[in-house]
């Protein structure tokens, strides 16, 4: 099983939702993830917004491979459960 990257090891704050676009970019690359990244940053995706995103919002992004959607709807929630845990 995949783990979550550790947050301070990429130097990003553990609060989530002061993460910028660029720092959503940042965690998604260590996911694996990278080339959704530039994504990110166009769409203005950061943290405060990171918890309303749908698999549907991340399509039509430009995420078709599902199992990448999966992957990603997993490891976040594998973050929220860590923050607020």
């Amino acid at each position: 099983m995949r783990r979550a990257p550790n947050v301070r090891e990429l130097g990003l704050s553990q609060n989530v939702f002061v993460w910028t676009s660029k720092d959503v970019a940042v965690w998604m690359g260590s996911l694996g993830l990278d080339e959704y990244a530039p994504l990110f940053v166009e769409n203005n995706i950061q943290g405060d917004v990171m918890f309303l995103l749908l698999e549907s919002h991340l399509q039509d992004m430009g995420m078709r491979r599902i199992g990448d959607r999966l992957y990603f709807k997993m490891m976040w929630g594998f973050m929220c459960t860590a923050i607020s845990g």
